[in-house]
């Protein structure tokens, strides 16, 4: 009850996120200081490479990766909260 207003925005910024990730495409904002944030958030596909004296596990990190949808949309309500909060800093 005493947190209802952030509780709130919170659910909305995770809306936001999960209307984004639909479509495809990462989450970005401008943060309060002008810094261009863009979400890393990719799936990852890891691939072993055998060689006769080890096997070395190697993944791809490639922008061109699909989204994390689920990754994209839990991590920017506190993304965003972090950026507000470290913009009062400096």
């Amino acid at each position: 009850q005493q947190f209802k207003g952030a509780r709130q925005t919170m659910n909305w910024l995770t809306e936001c996120a999960r209307l984004i990730a639909a479509q495809g495409q990462p989450v970005s904002f401008i943060s309060p200081i002008g810094v261009p944030v863009v979400q890393p958030y990719r799936q990852r596909r890891p691939f072993t490479v055998v060689t006769l004296l080890q096997s070395i596990t190697l993944t791809n990190d490639s922008d061109k990766m699909p989204l994390h949808r689920q990754r994209q949309v839990s991590a920017f309500p506190p993304n965003y909260v972090h950026s507000l909060d470290s913009s009062h800093m400096l």
